[in-house]
């Protein structure tokens, strides 16, 4: 809709998405509650408070832990233009990092594609690396043998486009086709 003009339509998409990202996000938080009472707040209780609770998280939360931190990401991203929402982005990384600790091999790897895009979605200034973000987009082709079509398109996004290097982009989205 953005792409064809029609500004009205794309904004109530991104409301809709904002909102069933919100949503989502409520729901893999209540499951973290039940055995961190700290999740029942987490956007609002000290970041330090925040920390100590992922680390009592185990191996069998790391589920909703994931999609705690995949639907905060996402809302976020709808809404980079709300400092507000922004400054969140600082506990996403918090727990995809200790995603990573406790499973890094969830969802098909999927935590190391959220740095992929975090190093490789921002400026070297504000502290991008498209070579981190490569790191993490190979360590999920091997771990599915480069049968995850994401990590294609992820090479292609967020390491072949910043470095501006055309023949791998067309080349990743060749194989994603």
């Amino acid at each position: 809709a953005e792409i064809a003009g029609d500004i009205e339509t794309a904004d109530e998409m991104r409301s809709q998405a904002i909102a069933h990202y919100a949503r989502s996000e409520e729901y893999a938080f209540k499951a973290l509650a039940k055995s961190e009472k700290t999740f029942k707040q987490p956007r609002t209780v000290e970041t330090a408070e925040f920390e100590k609770a992922l680390q009592k998280l185990k191996k069998k939360q790391v589920e909703p832990l994931f999609w705690a931190a995949y639907a905060m990401g996402r809302g976020i991203s709808l809404q980079k233009d709300d400092p507000m929402q922004v400054i969140d982005l600082a506990r996403v990384e918090l727990m995809m990092r200790r995603v990573l600790e406790l499973d890094e091999t969830f969802y098909f790897g999927s935590a190391h594609l959220f740095y992929a895009v975090y190093y490789g979605d921002r400026s070297p200034a504000i502290g991008g690396d498209p070579e981190k973000a490569k790191e993490h987009i190979d360590y999920v082709d091997k771990l599915n043998n480069g049968k995850f079509l994401m990590s294609k398109f992820y090479l292609a996004r967020y390491y072949a486009y910043p470095k501006q290097d055309v023949k791998l982009y067309k080349q990743a989205l060749q194989e994603v086709i």
